[in-house]
């Protein structure tokens, strides 16, 4: 008797096992759950409705939970659909025996869908003026999504949901009517914090990318910050003014090499209105020329302009305020000195720095019968500031090569740039004629 009950217990085992692993591999298909989905879905509005196809239910034997699936369902909201690639929910063991089973979160993973039938699809569910303005300005593009999401016991959507999708051939029209081109990136979206990765896109010719932008939600207000760089391209000049709002006529180059990295911050209202802006970025450009007569009677042998080399520009910008920094080598007639400078604008003042280091190039100084040789170093210090009205305060002139000196203290020019007033001038140096010309000049009070 004992065998045979041992024998019994032995089948009902196998015959557990073996449903256990049909179910995990092959699963079984039901209806029951339909209704179930179709319900929770329509509590979260009459007007949404999803199409189903058989149901199959497996063992997922890591948790010993059922995960019920379905393929290529399709969403409806009033006219708007979304194509799905399939959708799924975790459900207790025991809910296959029983009438009822409670659905506590579904999984979704979509086809790619057109861009504007999600915007569409969203405005079904709130038409703000943010999706009509989206809808405006994109042109094409397609999308795809992953979703996890947990509800809670009156069916609502928990917090901790996420949502991973991928954006590609996008294009955006910009209200200037400018087209942007090949966007492509993916997004994690959780609650008040969503990651955009990865991202690359043309713009006016020049390829952006990203490697990620952070979008946090709070009080009405979006906090962005993240980096996009520029690839090294060789890029036409009316592009570059174009996108940075800068003046380039004066330039003699139709294009430059040019690349780019910044990093950036920013709050953006749901009115479409920045504060807080912040950019720290980085230029290479590798060459610009310059064409200037202004500098013919410093340099002997001078000829049409002068050619600004392997730049590297350095800018940091705060509501307003900006410094920029930078580094260049100078060739004048084939002949390349090197120069360091910066520019620093707080409130309604700029400061000015400039070092100037003069070796390869022979400098003339007319009005002092004085020649700096060719391959003999000297430094040429420029410090001042440029007031509202364009006014100009020249801080400090000093020139140093070996014992040869030039000092020039507080110099006011007004907006015409005519001298208001010098308070010191130093001259020490041999001239031509090696005679030794000195000159000291002191403001006292008003004499």
């Amino acid at each position: 008797m004992l065998k045979k009950l041992s024998q019994i217990l032995l089948i009902i085992i196998f015959l557990i096992i073996s449903f256990c692993i049909y179910l995990s591999v092959y699963g079984i298909n039901t209806d029951k759950l339909n209704g179930i989905i179709n319900e929770k879905i329509s509590q979260r509005d009459s007007d949404l409705d999803i199409k189903l196809n058989k149901i199959k239910i497996f063992l997922d034997i890591g948790s010993f939970k059922l995960e019920a699936k379905t393929k290529n369902p399709i969403i409806f909201y009033k006219k708007n659909k979304i194509e799905l690639q399939s959708i799924s929910t975790a459900l207790p063991l025991l809910s296959i025996f029983t009438q009822e089973a409670k659905i506590e979160n579904l999984k979704f993973i979509t086809k790619k869908n057109k861009v504007k039938d999600l915007i569409e699809f969203g405005r079904g569910f709130q038409n703000t003026p943010q999706l009509f303005i989206l809808k405006k300005m994109v042109k094409s593009g397609d999308i795809s999504i992953e979703a996890k999401i947990n509800f809670s016991e009156d069916g609502s959507i928990l917090k901790d949901y996420v949502i991973d999708g991928d954006l590609e051939n996008v294009s955006l029209r910009l209200i200037n009517k400018d087209i942007i081109d090949n966007i492509k990136f993916g997004f994690i979206l959780k609650n008040n914090d969503y990651v955009i990765y990865n991202a690359s896109s043309f713009y006016q010719d020049i390829k952006f990318k990203s490697d990620e932008i952070r979008i946090k939600e709070k009080d009405n207000t979006f906090l962005f910050n993240g980096n996009i760089s520029t690839l090294k391209d060789d890029l036409s000049l009316k592009t570059i003014s174009k996108i940075f709002q800068l003046d380039f006529e004066s330039l003699k180059n139709d294009k430059i090499v040019f690349s780019s990295n910044n990093k950036f911050s920013f709050e953006l209202s749901k009115k479409f209105k920045f504060s807080n802006m912040k950019v720290n970025s980085k230029f290479n450009i590798e060459r610009l020329e310059y064409p200037t007569s202004s500098l013919k009677e410093f340099f002997p042998g001078y000829k049409d302009g002068v050619k600004f080399e392997n730049n590297v520009v350095n800018l940091d910008y705060q509501n307003g305020n900006y410094k920029i920094s930078g580094d260049s080598k100078l060739n004048i007639n084939e002949d390349i000195d090197s120069l360091s400078y910066s520019i620093e604008k707080k409130k309604d003042k700029i400061f000015f720095k400039t070092d100037f280091e003069v070796k390869s190039n022979a400098l003339n100084l007319e009005l002092l019968n004085y020649t700096k040789k060719k391959d003999v170093k000297s430094n040429l210090i420029v410090e001042g500031v440029v007031n509202k009205n364009n006014s100009v305060f020249l801080n400090k002139i000093n020139f140093a090569e070996s014992k040869n000196l030039i000092k020039i203290k507080n110099i006011n020019l007004n907006s015409k740039k005519k001298l208001k007033r010098i308070d010191q001038i130093d001259i020490d140096l041999v001239n031509n004629n090696d005679q030794i010309s000195q000159l000291n000049i002191k403001r006292k009070k008003s004499n």
